[in-house]
């Protein structure tokens, strides 16, 4: 049964326009009381696969894109709307089809948010509404609470990469650290991040009293690179970089790094710390894209370890990555490789940081809530792709 009213369907109308908000906004909350409401109880009928009547709760934007009649919202009306007509069973077919209604409190939850505009919350409209609810609820938990629910994502993910291999763990101010090498070498890598911690926090002009990450961040320890490669094709689903002995990740759900130990000089792990931790810090302000929060993870590192030897390694693989390039904007656009194009958000960003106020103001404004690239144009004087134009000069004749 699709989602309709009974009689033959309408032509379907154009999706309504509805509100972004930030996630913990006051007021009814999509993704704390219906995105898992969606997923829960509506997934089988409404999901990915063959949605009934074209309908599917998959994601925020299907929703209001609706099905055969349309969407099912009209933000601010809530009796008005679909929806909560199927849900009450006032047209048609009852929904859930062919389950107990839901109850009544949560209609409610549904029918306030509808009438208070149906607003979004979520990273993504186009983000899964269990991946929405998630995000939500680890926005919306205190320091401690998302702290005790990473640490058991960590758990969870440790078992997927390795299954049957013994981790160590300890957490500290700032850190969970999980690793199938010695206690020493964790216990040792945990007061060094620690005392990195704070130097983070002053390139970035954070609070250096408060956890730089919100419910910590894991730092993932292997002892060779073939566990770290076993974590990315299990964990993240993808081949790692040959050239890394590390990286980092934020969804605003989970937060981590992961390495390999130098056991020569290939790097030092200051370095390789400090960039994990700023990329972290940074993703954590709002809808950053991935290119900023790298550029300025890898700019954090240069200034915690100039002397290293992955940093050096960066900079005398500038040129080539610049080679690649046709247009100022190539790296924001998809049109270089993953490596190349993290290069070249290295100098980049290097160039924005050189004015300290605005990059953080920049941060502080993304903190709010503010969209990404409108505020990056504020603070800037004009879109990403425009400031590279005179990023580009300057690289040019250093070149």
């Amino acid at each position: 049964a699709r989602l309709t009213g009974g009689a033959a369907p309408e032509a379907p109308m154009d999706a309504p326009k509805v509100e972004m908000v930030k996630a913990g906004a006051e007021g009814p909350s999509f993704g704390r009381d219906v995105a898992g409401v969606f997923a829960n109880n509506c997934s089988g009928c409404h999901g990915t696969n063959n949605p009934r009547g074209n309908f599917s709760l998959a994601t925020f934007e299907r929703l209001l894109r609706g099905g055969d009649s349309g969407s099912p919202i009209v933000p601010g009306k809530a009796a008005d709307s679909l929806l909560i007509k199927k849900l009450k069973g006032q047209a048609g077919a009852q929904m859930p089809l062919n389950q107990p209604a839901l109850p009544a409190e949560t209609i409610s939850a549904i029918e306030a948010w509808i009438a208070a505009g149906a607003k979004f919350d979520g990273p993504s409209t186009t983000a899964p509404v269990e991946r929405v609810a998630a995000f939500v609820k680890a926005a919306t938990s205190s320091h401690e609470e998302l702290s005790a629910e990473r640490e058991q994502i960590a758990a969870s993910n440790w078992k997927l990469a390795l299954p049957g291999i013994d981790s160590h763990a300890s957490s500290s101010e700032n850190f969970h650290m999980v690793g199938n090498v010695a206690e020493e070498t964790l216990t040792d890598l945990s007061k060094l991040a620690e005392e990195i911690a704070p130097q983070v926090a002053r390139i970035f002009g954070a609070d250096e009293g408060q956890p730089l990450v919100k419910g910590r961040m894991t730092l993932f320890v292997f002892p060779q690179r073939y566990d770290y490669s076993e974590f990315g094709q299990m964990v993240e689903k993808r081949k790692l970089p040959r050239q890394w002995y590390g990286h980092w990740n934020y969804d605003g759900i989970d937060a981590y790094g992961a390495m390999v130990p130098s056991r020569s000089d290939t790097y030092s792990p200051d370095a390789l710390i400090a960039q994990q931790l700023a990329g972290v810090y940074v993703a954590s302000h709002g809808g950053t894209p991935r290119w900023f929060a790298e550029g300025a993870a890898r700019v954090a590192a240069s200034r915690i370890a100039a002397d290293d030897p992955r940093v050096k390694a960066w900079d005398e693989a500038l040129p080539a990555a610049f080679a690649q390039m046709r247009a100022a904007d190539d790296f924001l656009t998809g049109k270089l490789n993953e490596e190349d194009s993290m290069l070249a958000s290295y100098s980049f960003v290097h160039y924005l940081m050189k004015d300290s106020r605005k990059f953080r103001q920049l941060l502080d404004q993304l903190a709010e809530g503010g969209d990404f690239d409108k505020t990056f144009a504020r603070v800037y004087g004009g879109p990403p792709a425009a400031v590279t134009q005179a990023w580009a000069r300057t690289a040019a004749r250093r070149r």
